[in-house]
């Protein structure tokens, strides 16, 4: 088995896995990467027969690592491809048995799937054969993009590239880098790009790529999306991958944590109910804890592990109480024209500030998404490998948890409304007197301020993602019969203190 760890996929998984343009970190070599496009290379480096090369010189199929066949260097001479060795020698006067036919060129699905009148979809085809109750799927030569899964039939569904298509004539392709000429490339919704879901009889692919998206996603307040090439779940499940090469893109960054919201300002004064002694709010303290524990695999994949969120601050209490306005005599009519006598009234109390409340808690933050070229999952469930590759990109890296909120300020207290003295005294309406004229009270002094609400805490960081080209979970088991290429990346970044991702070839979880 050889291990590529020399290859940095932050930017190279994202060439193989067509969506970086720009140059790669990596260090590339001739005819490695799949392509379909020029644009599906990195930056100056051109797409021929499905592989990327730097320049015309070297766009001859061939491998630039000691062979010179662009096949096998242990003696093959079976045209092999960027995929590692090609298991068995290729006839290009081979004619695909029964089967199910698949063109994304001239294929309709409303076509029947015969040689003839193949079908455009591979989904299309899968319900084909499982109505049959299993056939193999013929796949002319070209680009599905579609994530595919495989069900469990009576007889097996094998999906078979490499072949090319004139009219009803269908004939199989033995030029170097036939694996890069089929390719199935996940949709930027789907996460990984070939399921098996419980398949019990035999069932596989053959002679093709494999792609998931270069690169998964970073939603708000959520982990990082992971991304793996081929999924194998369920007990007692038979699978083999034949010449397939296999490229997951990076996992995705744990989302951005969401700050504490800021406390509210203290209402208004005199509207927050019954006035206190105006203490501020308690700050919270320290921060969320960040994760400790990397994700896990399951059924469903991989599972990130995030931090823990901040603690949010107390409110301020109410301001104390204001005094009362003082007392006014306010006097008398008396004379011949009026005698009544006018009554003291008292200016309005002073109303207290309002509290203001505590900031919000900052966001836990988010783990960081895996990288899995194969993944397998079940009690007994067996994959089998012969020749081609198994690569998986760099970890998503964990992100930081959520700032702190900020404090709210509390309101200050306000004056007692003054109290006006203006008393008429009618007698008859014959005449009338004011005593003093308008009298003005002065109202009660302010209430305290309202207290400040205590500050949040921030959240702790999540853990970064793991590349693995192959992971078992549940004693599952990967053998390969004809040693694939591995390759992996880098494991993602904890933030905060969290652990970060591991790497490795294979991984196996009990």
């Amino acid at each position: 088995m050889r291990v590529s760890t020399q290859v940095r996929f932050a930017a190279a998984v994202a060439c193989a896995a067509c969506a970086v343009l720009a140059s790669c970190s990596a260090e590339l070599r001739e005819g490695w990467f799949s392509c379909a496009r020029d644009d599906q290379c990195p930056s100056g480096w051109f797409c021929r027969d499905a592989h990327c090369y730097s320049t015309p010189g070297t766009m001859d199929g061939g491998r630039t690592d000691g062979g010179t066949d662009g096949g096998r260097t242990d003696g093959g001479t079976d045209g092999g491809t960027d995929g590692g060795t090609v298991v068995g020698p290729c006839d290009p006067a081979e004619t695909p048995s029964d089967g199910i036919f698949v063109s994304d060129t001239d294929g309709d699905d409303g076509n029947d799937g015969t040689r003839l009148l193949p079908y455009e979809t591979i989904a299309a085809a899968i319900g084909l054969a499982a109505a049959r109750s299993g056939s193999t799927i013929y796949l002319e030569e070209g680009t599905y993009n579609e994530a595919v899964t495989i069900p469990d039939t009576a007889d097996g569904i094998f999906l078979e590239g490499g072949w090319t298509a004139t009219g009803d004539t269908w004939t199989r392709d033995c030029a170097a880098g036939v694996t890069g000429r089929t390719i199935i490339a996940a949709p930027a919704t789907a996460s990984v790009a070939v399921t098996a879901d419980g398949v019990r009889r035999a069932s596989g692919l053959r002679l093709l790529t494999v792609l998931t998206k270069a690169r998964g996603a970073s939603p708000a307040d959520a982990s990082g999306e992971s991304l793996t090439g081929v999924l194998v779940r369920g007990d007692g499940s038979v699978f083999s991958l034949t010449d397939v090469a296999v490229v997951a893109g990076r996992g995705g960054d744990g989302g951005p944590a969401s700050a504490g919201a800021s406390g509210t300002a203290g209402a208004s004064a005199g509207t927050c109910g019954a006035c206190s002694l105006g203490m501020d709010g308690v700050p919270a303290t320290g921060s969320g804890s960040p994760a400790a524990t990397s994700g896990v695999f399951g059924a469903s994949g991989y599972a990130p592990v995030g931090g823990t969120a901040g603690s949010a601050g107390t409110a301020g209490a109410n301001g104390t109480a204001g005094g009362q306005g003082a007392p006014r005599d306010c006097g008398s009519c008396g004379g011949a024209c009026c005698d009544t006598d006018l009554t003291s009234t008292r200016g309005a109390s002073g109303s207290c500030g309002c509290g203001g409340g505590g900031g919000g808690a900052g966001g836990a933050g988010r783990g960081g998404g895996a990288s899995v070229a194969l993944l397998v999952v079940g009690a007994g469930a067996t994959v089998s490998v012969e020749g081609g590759r198994l690569v998986a990109g760099d970890g998503g890296n964990g992100s930081d948890g959520g700032l702190r909120g900020a404090l709210g300020m509390g309101s200050p207290g306000a004056m007692g409304a003054e109290s006006f003295c203006r008393q008429q005294c009618n007698n008859g309406g014959s005449c009338s007197c004011w005593a003093g004229g308008d009298v003005s009270l002065p109202g009660g002094s302010a209430g305290g301020r309202g207290g400040d609400g205590g500050a949040g805490s921030p959240g702790g960081g999540g853990s970064g993602g793991p590349s693995y080209a192959i992971v078992r979970v549940d004693g599952a088991l990967v053998v390969q019969t004809s040693s694939p290429e591995i390759v992996f990346g880098s494991g993602g970044a904890g933030a905060g203190g969290a652990p970060g991702g591991a790497a490795g070839a294979m991984h196996m979880v009990p």
